[in-house]
């Protein structure tokens, strides 16, 4: 499912899978995330539930808004705290992000973001299982 841009429309498509689920079910959050340049674009990361943090690399920051420079961020994206909210009660949930971009969203496009994500499928499947 694609849920589009934001907070609001991840926690609303998030709980709709949700509330169908059974209780073995899997659900997966995989999108993009902006990052400094201690990451590579196209990177992808494991983001631990609850605490947003990639390993011992960094901390995703969910803003409601793109960030166009770093400032404090290490890692930025616009979903994530609605995916987490909707599957509080969800024993089976994981984050993966890849890295889009340098804080330069204007770089983004859904081109870029399939091609990013399809790159990934094969690990993240490799993960899971």
């Amino acid at each position: 499912m694609i849920s589009g841009v934001g907070v609001e429309n991840m926690f609303n498509a998030t709980k709709k899978v949700v509330d169908i689920m059974n209780n073995s079910d899997n659900i997966l959050n995989v999108g993009i995330c902006g990052a400094n340049y201690n990451f590579s674009i196209g990177e992808l990361l494991d983001v631990c539930i609850p605490a947003q943090s990639v390993g011992t690399r960094g901390f995703l920051t969910c803003r409601d808004s793109e960030v166009s420079t770093c400032g404090d961020y290490e890692l930025v994206d616009m979903e994530s705290t609605g995916f987490i909210n909707a599957t509080l009660h969800v024993e089976n949930r994981y984050m993966f992000k890849v890295v889009s971009d340098h804080f330069e969203p204007h770089k983004v496009t859904k081109e870029k973001t399939k091609s990013l994500v399809f790159n990934v499928i094969d690990d993240i499947n490799k993960l899971i299982n």
